[in-house]
C-alpha cells in the first residue's frame, strides 16, 4: 500500500490515535526511508460530514488513475508520531509521482471511510492494469546518427489529461517577411487585448497548429493572456526595427529569420554526474506517463535487498527542516546513485523528446551521459544498458570494501590548471588532477 486517506480531522486526540492504530497494521521499517504517504481530503475541502469517505475515495482513485500523490495541505510540522524512527508513513505535501516500478504488484490504497459519526469502515483500492509502457527504447539510425523513426516512440495510452490550464503557454507565429510577422504580432495583440474569456490554452492551439513551415517565426512564452498581449506588443515594435535581426529575450520572446536555424541539424548532449538533484523531473512525470515509465524502469533493474530503489533517493517524502533536506541531497550525490539519477533522466528526456517529435542528427554525452548518447544511437542494446546500471553498483561496493585499494575524494575546483597545480603542491596528501576541462 504506497498512500492511505486518513480520517484526518486534526485533532489532537483523533489524529495521533489513528497513527498508532496504522502502525500496529503495517508495523515498523528497520532500514530506508518512509514509503507509504498518509493524507487526507480534509485538508483540500474540509470535513465532507457523511460524505467524507466518498471524497477521499474519489481522490484515492484518481491518485491510482493518473500516478500522482496528491498533497495534504497545510501541515506545517507532521505529528511525532508520524516521524518517529521506523515509521512507514510520511505526510505528504506536495504533489508527487507516484513511482511504482520495484514491485510487480499493482498501486493500491488504503481509504478510511469515516463519516460523522456513522459506520468505520475501511477500503483497500488497488489500480486497474497498468500504464503498460515500456522503458525508453534506443531509435533506429537511418542516415545520420541516432535519427529516429515514428514507429519506435513510445505509444502513450490515450487518457484524460490531469490538468485543464498550465503554468504557461508557448504562441508560434510565422511569416514570410520580418514586417509582415511585425503585422501578426499587432493583429494577434489586438485580439486578445479585446478578446474576453478566451483562454490562453485555445490561443496556443490556434496558432500552433496553424503553421505552415515560413521562414521568420516569433516564438512567446505567456503566464497569461494580459502577459501574453504585452509580450507582443514589445516584439512587434522590435520586429520593425530595421536593426532587428534575432530576438533572444529570457522574459520568453524569440524571434529568427531565414531557413538556417530551421533547416539545420540537432544534436542532443545528455548530461553526466553533477546535473542530479532531487525531485529533478518531478514536474514532467507528473503529466506525462513515457518520463515515469523512465524511472521505474530504473527501479525495476535493482535486485540486490539490500538497496533502495533509486527514486526513493530521487524522489524523497518532502522536507520539514534543513537537516532532512541536506541529508536527502547527500544521498543523491553519492557516486553509484548520483550515476543511476542522471542516467534515468537523461533516458526520461530522451524518451520525451522522441514521443514529441524531436529526432537528433548528432548524440553526444559527458561523463556518464556518454552511456545514453551509445544506447540512444543502437550501439548499445538498452536491456544491457539498464542491466549495467545494477551491476555498477555492485562493482562501487566490492571496491569500497577492498581495503588494499586506496581510499579517495574527488574535489571540483573552479580555477585554472596552474593555480590547481600551486593548491595541490601545498597539500600534505597524494593529490592528481583527473580532468581539466
Amino acid at each position: 500500500v504506497g498512500l492511505i486517506e486518513g480520517h484526518g480531522t486534526g485533532t489532537p486526540i483523533g489524529d495521533p490515535t489513528e497513527v498508532e492504530a496504522l502502525h500496529r497494521v503495517f508495523g515498523f521499517h528497520r532500514d530506508g526511508p518512509p514509503s507509504c504517504a498518509l493524507g487526507s481530503i480534509k485538508s483540500m475541502i474540509g470535513h465532507a460530514m457523511p460524505a467524507a469517505g466518498a471524497a477521499g475515495m474519489i481522490k484515492s482513485i484518481l491518485a491510482l488513475y493518473h500516478g500522482i500523490l496528491p498533497p495534504t495541505l497545510n501541515c506545517r510540522r507532521p505529528l511525532e508520531a508520524i516521524t518517529q524512527p521506523g515509521s512507514r508513513f510520511y505526510v505528504n505535501t506536495q504533489t508527487r509521482p507516484w513511482i511504482h516500478g520495484a514491485s510487480a504488484a499493482p498501486r493500491r490504497a488504503g481509504v478510511s471511510g469515516f463519516g460523522f459519526g456513522g459506520v468505520n469502515a475501511h477500503v483497500v483500492l488497488e489500480e486497474y492494469g497498468r500504464d503498460g509502457l515500456e522503458p525508453w527504447r534506443p531509435t533506429e539510425a537511418s542516415g545520420d546518427v541516432g535519427r529516429a523513426t515514428a514507429d519506435r516512440a513510445i505509444q502513450v495510452p490515450e487518457r484524460a489529461t490531469l490538468i485543464q490550464e498550465w503554468d504557461t503557454e508557448v504562441c508560434v507565429l510565422e511569416a514570410d517577411t520580418q514586417q509582415t510577422l511585425a503585422d501578426a504580432a499587432s493583429r494577434l495583440c489586438a485580439y486578445v487585448a479585446r478578446a474576453d474569456g478566451v483562454s490562453l490554452r485555445d490561443i496556443a492551439y490556434t496558432c500552433n497548429t496553424s503553421l505552415s513551415g515560413a521562414n521568420h517565426r516569433l516564438a512567446v512564452v505567456a503566464t497569461s493572456v494580459d502577459d501574453l498581449a504585452d509580450k507582443l506588443a514589445r516584439a512587434a515594435g522590435r520586429l520593425r526595427s530595421s536593426d532587428c535581426t534575432q530576438i533572444k529575450e529570457t522574459q520568453g520572446i524569440y524571434y529568427f529569420g531565414g531557413s538556417e536555424v530551421r533547416d539545420g541539424k540537432v544534436a542532443l548532449l545528455f548530461p553526466g554526474e553533477g546535473a542530479q538533484y532531487v525531485n529533478m523531473l518531478s514536474d514532467l512525470c507528473l503529466h506525462f506517463p513515457e518520463v515515469r515509465a523512465c524511472f521505474e524502469a530504473a527501479d525495476r533493474a535493482v535486485h540486490r535487498p539490500d538497496r533502495s530503489a533509486p527514486s526513493a533517493d530521487i524522489f524523497p517524502p518532502p522536507f520539514f527542516s534543513d537537516q532532512e533536506k541536506e541529508a536527502a541531497e547527500a544521498r543523491l550525490w553519492k557516486i553509484e546513485r548520483a550515476t543511476e539519477a542522471v542516467l534515468t533522466a537523461d533516458g526520461a528526456m530522451y524518451s520525451l523528446l522522441t514521443r514529441l517529435g524531436v529526432r537528433a542528427d548528432m548524440l553526444a554525452g559527458h561523463s556518464a551521459g556518454e552511456w545514453i548518447a551509445l544506447a540512444a544511437g543502437g550501439v548499445v542494446g538498452i536491456e544491457e544498458f539498464v542491466a549495467g546500471m545494477d551491476r555498477l553498483d555492485a562493482m562501487y561496493r566490492e571496491l569500497a570494501d577492498d581495503a588494499t585499494i586506496p581510499k579517495m575524494a574527488m574535489l571540483a575546483v573552479g580555477a585554472g590548471r596552474d593555480k590547481v597545480v600551486e593548491l595541490a603542491s601545498e597539500i600534505k596528501r597524494t593529490v592528481h588532477i583527473a580532468h581539466d576541462h
